[in-house]
């Protein structure tokens, strides 16, 4: 007997792919999704820059050598996360959802307005 294709019902739905986000909580916790560090090119340490007026955060991939830079940890199943305690501290106006833009060397996090 001849093979012939199996074809399967469903052929639609699954997984989208997520947007790039980020969430910086007030524990100190900057939580990116998959999609955001997959930009980055899910480096194992990024650096981090802060406009805390325009409530802005800059992150560029470095190699695991750079002392200046922030441990890019989870991924697998779990969300990419770098831990900013005592930033979070000085400055709790930055925590919330942000935004990802994409920029020459790295991304750029939004701040998103609060809902009053």
């Amino acid at each position: 007997m001849p093979y012939r294709q199996l074809i399967p019902q469903n052929t639609g739905g699954g997984r989208s792919r997520q947007s790039p986000s980020a969430a910086f909580r007030k524990d100190g916790q900057l939580v990116l999704n998959h999609a955001a560090a997959e930009l980055l090119g899910n480096p194992p340490k990024v650096r981090v820059f802060a406009d805390t007026d325009a409530r802005r955060l800059r992150l560029e991939p470095t190699t695991p050598a750079d002392g200046g830079g922030w441990s890019l940890s989870g991924g697998g199943n779990a969300q990419h996360r770098v831990g900013l305690r005592q930033f979070a501290k000085d400055h709790p106006a930055m925590a919330g959802d942000y935004s990802i833009h994409r920029l020459a060397g790295g991304i750029e996090l939004r701040r998103q307005p609060d809902d009053e």
